[in-house]
């Protein structure tokens, strides 16, 4: 909402120009990380995931954050960006395997 002529930064509040600026961030932050292809092999049924290791500038450090995870021994996953959004998005998936594991 517009406090004072400015507007609040809350995730969930548009800016002027009617855009949630979170999200641009977010989008923007996805670019930072290296490409993940995923190729399918129909003959023996698999899926190969590959991405090059390799810091995109000598002024990035990596923060040694796995960008491939197995989550349960049938499921995968992978993420690019931002080291510290995949390991959030990673623990939620673990924890959603764990919990479906109890359940079911």
């Amino acid at each position: 909402g517009d406090i004072g002529g400015r507007y609040s930064f809350s995730l969930t509040t548009f800016d002027p120009s009617g855009r949630l600026s979170q999200v641009s961030h977010a989008t923007r932050a996805s670019t930072l990380g290296p490409p993940i292809i995923a190729l399918t092999h129909p003959k023996y049924n698999a899926v190969l995931l590959c991405s090059p290791h390799a810091v995109p500038s000598p002024l990035v450090r990596d923060d040694g954050t796995c960008r491939f995870v197995s989550i349960t021994p049938s499921i995968s996953m992978c993420h690019s960006g931002i080291g510290a959004d995949g390991r959030v998005i990673i623990d939620a998936a673990l924890k959603c395997a764990i919990e479906h594991s109890y359940t079911y």
